[in-house]
């Protein structure tokens, strides 16, 4: 779990649960965020925590852990005159869907048979903490950093329509790879985790009411590693769901992933397979005490990675609360 980006968790009213809407209103507009986030996870694999730094075995069972950080974090857009192009800096919506939280630059134009064309950057802008080598056994094992930068292409409904299609493509980058350092150099290389991904969705946005909507989405990306053993294809699914009620908005997203991979780890003598469930709620409040232009919330997610080889397993939580100002 990258801790640094589930800050953004608070923001995901703005971000991540809502279509793309034409604005209505030229200039510059925005959003700052202040709370506070409790954040747990269970896993032999992260480098977040220092508790798991020394295996005994490689059957060893992973420690929960906690902690509690601050939530600090702002969000901008600028639309143009004409109200037709936007351009805006926040949490990308595709990877909060996903789970990841993590800034993104981009660029929308919104037609008039009200498609919405969204092209974005998305930076490692802080790297994250992994092993250099995860399955050292009887010595501590040292962090080395990661980075993924990717970029991405959207249409939200399309001619007007629900339906939307999504592309993206990134490229992750180890700094300091050593895994499998206690077996030959041809197996080492079975477990080189630089890779490429590319990532494809389809979705349909379903009102409801004009109060209630869902967007039920089908997905694919497939990572293509340096080491074959840490290549995969993977298959996802997933329902959004919104309702408002006056100031009361309540939000929910539950999905399902299925991870292949096709080559042997070398240190487990068999190909990994995952399955990951993944459960987002959160309630948000419009003007509390009266206070224009603030929204109180209040939200809780889980995932958890079930995997044939049980040194993969893992579980992650995050409960959040905060007040977002809108300018």
């Amino acid at each position: 779990m990258k801790y640094f980006s589930i800050v953004c968790l608070l923001a995901l009213p703005c971000f991540a649960l809502a279509q793309s809407f034409a604005p209505k209103a030229s200039g510059l507009a925005g959003d700052m965020l202040l709370g506070v986030a409790v954040l747990g996870q269970q896993s032999l694999v992260s480098a977040n925590d220092n508790s798991e730094a020394k295996l005994t075995s490689l059957n060893d069972k992973a420690e929960s852990t906690q902690r509690v950080m601050p939530a600090l974090m702002g969000n901008v857009t600028y639309t143009f005159d004409g109200l037709s192009d936007q351009v805006y800096a926040g949490v990308s919506r595709s990877n909060a869907a996903q789970g990841r939280f993590s800034g993104e630059l981009g660029y929308k134009h919104f037609f008039d048979n009200q498609s919405t064309l969204i092209l974005a950057y998305i930076p490692s802008l802080i790297p994250e903490d992994i092993w250099r080598d995860p399955y050292l056994v009887g010595a501590d094992r040292r962090k080395t950093k990661q980075t993924l930068n990717a970029v991405r292409g959207k249409l939200e409904r399309i001619g007007g329509t629900g339906f939307g299609i999504e592309l993206g493509y990134g490229q992750l980058d180890v700094d300091d790879e050593r895994s499998g350092s206690s077996v030959s150099a041809e197996q080492q290389a079975l477990l080189r985790r630089n890779a490429t991904y590319t990532y494809s969705a389809l979705e349909f946005f379903l009102p409801l009411s004009r109060a209630t909507f869902i967007t039920p989405s089908l997905y694919y990306f497939d990572r293509d590693a340096d080491g074959d053993a840490n290549s995969y294809g993977a298959i996802g699914f997933e329902v959004n769901a919104t309702h408002r009620r006056g100031r009361h908005t309540f939000v929910g997203n539950i999905g399902f992933e299925q991870y292949d991979h096709q080559t042997a780890n070398p240190i487990f003598g068999q190909a990994q397979a995952d399955d990951r469930v993944k459960l987002f709620v959160g309630y948000f409040f419009a003007t509390p005490f009266g206070w224009q232009d603030t929204a109180f919330s209040v939200i809780a997610s889980r995932h958890q990675r079930d995997s044939n080889i049980g040194f993969f397993d893992e579980t992650g939580s995050v409960f959040a609360t905060g007040l977002n100002y809108a300018f």
